[in-house]
């Protein structure tokens, strides 16, 4: 059951026919492990803070660049490892969320970001240039790699793509929670404000066993 000042910091959700009081108390509830917090990643997990998830578990322990990673970590973040910081920064902007960090094994790149919802397929999140890649992964299956296009190599994200990519990936992820989008295999990219289905990656993986993410 909602509280008073759930209810008041989460009346614009509640107001929305697909969310309504249930919905939000399905979000308070849920639990979303976030996996590479580079700008596309701390996009992600403000909008999935934001909307009350009650418990984030960030795995990233990069070191917080000198200029911060947008929206969420300054400056004065620098230098300190980016789960541990984030999970700071998003209990203290919303106090229904439980940030904790967890070592994972899972890629992580400086444009990719992995979101575990449970079992089944993995939601990613990526940016490359203007374009932004979202979409589910089968557990194993291949992240877009630097031949894949758009994801053109050597082209550093724009702020606007991390933006876009980590927006519409919290937005899966609310999704699938609430149960108006089942997570279906399959990646879209936004290019140049359109849409279009990417296959799958089968280029040729490197020595490490892995395609180069676009950024990497």
């Amino acid at each position: 059951m909602l509280d008073d000042p759930q209810i008041e910091r989460y009346a614009r959700h509640i107001l929305l026919q697909e969310v309504g009081g249930v919905g939000q108390e399905k979000i308070l509830s849920s639990r979303i492990h976030v996996s590479g917090l580079g700008e596309v990643g701390c996009w992600a997990v403000t909008y999935l803070g934001l909307a009350g998830v009650g418990r984030l578990i960030l795995s990233d322990p990069r070191p917080v660049p000198a200029t911060g990673l947008l929206p969420l970590l300054g400056a004065e973040d620098s230098g300190r490892p980016r789960d541990r910081a984030a999970a700071s920064a998003l209990s203290a902007f919303n106090p229904d969320v439980a940030a904790s960090i967890e070592t994972s094994s899972a890629r992580i790149t400086d444009d990719s970001t992995e979101l575990w919802l449970g079992e089944g397929p993995v939601l990613v999140a990526a940016a490359a240039g203007e374009a932004a890649v979202v979409g589910w992964l089968e557990p194993g299956a291949r992240l877009p790699c630097s031949a894949c296009p758009p994801l053109r190599p050597g082209l550093p994200a724009s702020p606007e793509a991390a933006s876009l990519a980590g927006s519409l990936a919290a937005s899966r992820a609310l999704a699938a929670i609430l149960g108006i989008e089942a997570p279906v295999a399959g990646l879209w990219a936004w290019d140049g404000g359109a849409a279009s289905s990417l296959p799958a990656c089968n280029h040729e993986p490197v020595a490490s066993g892995a395609c180069i993410t676009a950024g990497a």
